[in-house]
């Protein structure tokens, strides 16, 4: 088990050297949420519908998803660049 921990710390070292790739894979992650806020919403927000009555709770609960996925992957960013 201690092999597998310092393997994981070493990658994640040798990771967190190269700022640009981790800037990129952290912006892929913003777009892909981006697009699916923008161009799926509408079929989530559908999908939900045929399970449960259509109400504006609904439409907040999805946009909350979006947000806090959002704020997860900004808050992963800045734990990676502040060290």
């Amino acid at each position: 088990m201690n092999a597998l921990i310092s393997l994981v710390v070493r990658h994640n070292k040798v990771f967190l050297r190269n700022r640009m790739l981790v800037f990129f894979s952290m912006l892929s992650v913003i777009i892909v949420i981006a697009l699916y806020a923008i161009f799926l919403q509408k079929t989530q927000i559908d999908a939900i519908e045929q399970v449960m009555p259509a109400t504006s709770a609904i439409h907040v609960m999805v946009i909350k998803m979006y947000t806090s996925s959002y704020i997860a992957t900004r808050a992963v960013l800045f734990f990676l660049y502040s060290k």
